[in-house]
C-alpha cells in the first residue's frame, strides 16, 4: 500500500522538486500545501473515472418537502458520500433511469427522477486505505491528466530565437 508521503514525493518529483518529505504530517512547508490540496486532489480524480473499488449502490430517501421541480415527480436525498451519481435504477429492475442532480431552493443537494423505488449506484468518497494498486497509482498524479499534460508544456523548453551575427 503506497503511503501518503510517497504520493506527495513522485507528485514533488514530477514537478521537479528533489528533496523528498520525510512525513505527510510534517510542518514543512511543502507538506502543509500538499495537504491543503489532497483531498480536492483525490475526491477530482474519485469523480473523473469510474473507479470499481469506489462504486457502491443505495437506496436513497425520499426529500421531505414537495417536489414538481422541471416535470419529475420524485426528488430525492444525495447520499454524504457520493461524489459522482453514476446510474439510477428501478428497484428490481437494472435498467438506466433518467435523472438528474439538482439542489433545491433551501440548498439541498437532490437526484430528480420519475422512478418512486430508485436505487443510485455512484461513487463514493474513500477515505481508509484500499489494497488496490490502480487507483492508488492514479492518485499519484495528484489530479487528472490533463492537467499533467499542462504541467508538461509550462516547462517544455522553448527555442532560441535565431541571431544574425
Amino acid at each position: 500500500m503506497i503511503s501518503k508521503a510517497q504520493i506527495y514525493n513522485i507528485t514533488l518529483n514530477i514537478l521537479g522538486v528533489s528533496s523528498p518529505l520525510e512525513n505527510a504530517n510534517s510542518n514543512d512547508s511543502k507538506a502543509v500545501l500538499l495537504n491543503n490540496y489532497y483531498e480536492l486532489a483525490r475526491d477530482y480524480v474519485l469523480k473523473d473515472f469510474d473507479w470499481n473499488f469506489a462504486s457502491t449502490f443505495k437506496e436513497p430517501s425520499l426529500y421531505p418537502n414537495d417536489c414538481n421541480y422541471l416535470n419529475y415527480k420524485y426528488a430525492f436525498n444525495y447520499p454524504n458520500d457520493c461524489i459522482c451519481v453514476r446510474d439510477v435504477f428501478q428497484k428490481g429492475n437494472f435498467v438506466q433511469q433518467k435523472f438528474i442532480v439538482s439542489s433545491m431552493q433551501d440548498g439541498t443537494i437532490v437526484i430528480l427522477t420519475d422512478i418512486e423505488q430508485p436505487i443510485l449506484r455512484y461513487t463514493r468518497r474513500i477515505t481508509q486505505k484500499i489494497a488496490e494498486a490502480k487507483p492508488i497509482s492514479c492518485e499519484i498524479l495528484m489530479g487528472p491528466r490533463k492537467r499533467l499534460s499542462v504541467l508538461r508544456l509550462s516547462i517544455k523548453p522553448r527555442p532560441v530565437p535565431y541571431q544574425i551575427t
